[in-house]
């Protein structure tokens, strides 16, 4: 709301932010995992992070979305099994000639358990 009072020229980009669902995978019959990308539009292509969001249907509860640590600028592939998320990321990571990527494999613990 701050920058929006500074600047409303930015109110279309700042009211507005676009998110997508790029996995909806179940853990157990009480609880889902939602995978989001939220990205914005950078030069001629989007760019942005994912988060990862546990919900309880039982309780009618979500827990806080939390940031994945893969790359913002290529969408990852997404796989979820018991309370593991698995992520298969590429990177382009600008090798010596700058045409270098490499692929990169996340796994990280959804915390249900927590919710």
């Amino acid at each position: 709301m701050l920058e929006l009072m500074r600047d409303p020229s930015k109110a279309p980009t700042l009211m507005f932010t676009w998110s997508f669902p790029m996995l909806v995978g179940m853990l157990s019959q009480e609880r889902s995992a939602v995978v989001t990308y939220d990205p914005t539009l950078s030069g001629s292509h989007f760019t942005g992070p994912a988060h990862v969001q546990v919900v309880d249907w039982r309780t009618r509860k979500s827990c806080r979305e939390v940031l994945l640590p893969v790359s913002a600028e290529i969408p990852g592939r997404y796989a979820i099994r018991g309370d593991t998320l698995t992520a298969l990321v590429q990177h382009a990571d600008g090798g010596g000639d700058g045409t270098g990527a490499s692929t990169w494999i996340v796994r990280r613990v959804t915390g249900a358990a927590r919710c």
